[in-house]
């Protein structure tokens, strides 16, 4: 038997007197040693033992128990008396024969309005439930056992839906992978250093053609200048290069009785920037509304800045970004 006397740690509800608790082991221990030298009574043929005492002593040192390895005491104890009443019912004699498992499980089958024997044979495969439970008597069975139980009925309660129609499996179609042709693919343009040089000249041309175009025009309204009529997406570049006269100083905004009017300017000299001269500019966004609104509110028929001819792209198996 194995040595328990080894202190365990405080528990959830302190730890117990140690005088106290080697009292309690000594008891375990001796209540086992009992049970164990009963279960070899027992299986030696000998069925006049007091169950029901011994369990009682347990119960009692029970209810002193306070650490973990004090119930693990315990557990043997109970275990010990469970096996000595498994093999008592196994050797039990009614009218002078033994009691058998195969036995109940045939009586049972035959109440139940099934064969003795089919019962029996199919015993050692499974259980009762091996039976053809269709054709069993079930409410026989419970009649008998509601004459002998004073259960008191108690109201049931279903969980889950009434019923419940099982998932059907999607079956996903398969499709033959995508090859793509590597001939018709379009490949990015690789831009070289020609092409940079040519894009900033157009820029360059660009804002010189608009200042020409502010010279003549000057002073004029500044939405009247820029917005082209006919194209939303010529407006945004007039704008565009405009921000670049305003930033060298070539042009300016000022407010007039309401009206925002734009002009040419001479850029600050070095000496103008010493005094004290500043630039002040704004960031203006331009969107498909404020372009329809300006329109209308200030009667704009025809561009003041000439339309530029949009240069066609060819497909050529490329793609610009």
């Amino acid at each position: 038997m194995s040595d328990y006397d080894s202190d365990d740690a405080a528990n959830i509800q302190g730890a117990p007197n140690t005088e106290k608790r080697r009292r309690l082991r000594a008891d375990y221990r001796s209540a086992i040693a009992q049970a164990e030298e009963n279960m070899q009574e027992v299986l030696n043929g000998k069925t006049k033992i007091d169950l029901h005492s011994e369990l009682r002593q347990v119960n009692e040192l029970f209810l002193d128990v306070k650490a973990t390895q004090d119930a693990a005491l315990d557990s043997k104890a109970l275990l010990l008396i469970a096996e000595m009443s498994s093999y008592k019912v196994q050797r039990l004699n009614f009218g002078g024969g033994s009691f058998t498992l195969e036995d109940f499980v045939s009586k049972v089958a035959a109440r139940l309005g099934g064969s003795e024997q089919s019962a029996v044979r199919n015993h050692d495969d499974a259980s009762v439930h091996s039976l053809n439970s269709d054709n069993l008597k079930w409410d026989a069975l419970a009649e008998t056992i509601a004459r002998i139980s004073t259960r008191v009925c108690i109201p049931g309660f279903m969980y889950g839906a009434i019923a419940v129609e099982p998932k059907q499996r999607e079956f996903k179609r398969r499709t033959a992978k995508l090859v793509k042709d590597g001939s018709k693919l379009r490949q990015p343009e690789q831009l070289a250093e020609e092409d940079i040089v040519q894009q900033e000249n157009e820029t360059s041309s660009n804002v010189q053609l608009i200042y020409r175009c502010l010279e003549q025009v000057q002073p004029v309204n500044f939405f009247k200048f820029f917005i082209n009529p006919d194209s939303f997406s010529q407006s945004v570049e007039n704008l565009f290069y405009l921000s670049f006269l305003v930033h060298d100083g070539l042009a300016r905004l000022e407010d007039k009785n309401g009206k925002l009017l734009l002009s040419t300017e001479v850029p600050p000299t070095e000496s103008d920037l010493q005094r004290g001269v500043t630039k002040l500019q704004h960031i203006l966004s331009l969107d498909m509304k404020t372009w329809k609104d300006a329109i209308e509110t200030f009667d704009i028929t025809k561009p003041i800045i000439p339309t530029r001819v949009s240069h066609s792209v060819k497909d050529n198996g490329k793609w610009y970004g």
